[in-house]
């Protein structure tokens, strides 16, 4: 995978990045930003999500408490051109569909549509310190049966086409611990 990483140049991107934040922040020769500015653009092309990743500690939980799986953890990443870990921005949609040989058509056990458009929305949804997100899923029938399922997620933010990631999911019916809460 490419990576805008060079181990031998680590200080100069540091220094590079601090001289273009400062610029962007306004303490570069008392310059305002505007928002066609080329740095901004360049900072915004190597900053947004360029991928997503759900990651392996998705799971069925117990909203209830009691170990019945009738909820999808569904815990996700965000990263950027440069593949560093990065905030999630816009329209994430989370499903959870039956995955069944020989079936065409999966059917749609739990979704979620979450809007992250403003830096309320995006700080609330981000857990400390880990930078991940962790988002939980009732199953709409009540209770998810044994079996396998897969986990979609996708991302949309004007301008740019989707980024999505699925996830292997299987249940085997035994008791699941409890829905974290924040």
């Amino acid at each position: 995978m490419r990576s805008c990483r060079h181990p031998a140049r680590r200080a100069c991107p540091q220094a590079a990045l601090v001289l273009l934040l400062a610029s962007l922040t306004g303490c570069g020769g008392g310059r305002t930003v505007q928002p066609n500015a080329p740095e901004l653009s360049a900072f915004l092309e190597v900053s947004l999500p360029a991928r997503v990743r759900i990651l392996t500690w998705t799971k069925p939980v117990s909203l209830r408490g009691d170990g019945t799986a009738d909820a999808v953890e569904v815990v996700l990443a965000a990263y950027d051109a440069c593949d560093d870990p990065t905030k999630l921005v816009g329209t994430l949609v989370l499903e959870v569909l039956t995955r069944r040989t020989g079936q065409h058509i999966a059917t749609q056990v739990a979704a979620r549509s979450i809007e992250l458009r403003t830096p309320a929305a995006i700080r609330a949804e981000r857990e400390q310190p880990s930078g991940f997100y962790r988002f939980t899923l009732p199953v709409r029938a009540g209770k998810l049966t044994p079996g396998q399922y897969v986990v979609t997620a996708r991302l949309q933010y004007e301008g740019a086409s989707a980024r999505m990631d699925e996830f292997a999911l299987s249940y085997d019916g035994t008791p699941v611990p409890p829905a974290r809460t924040r």
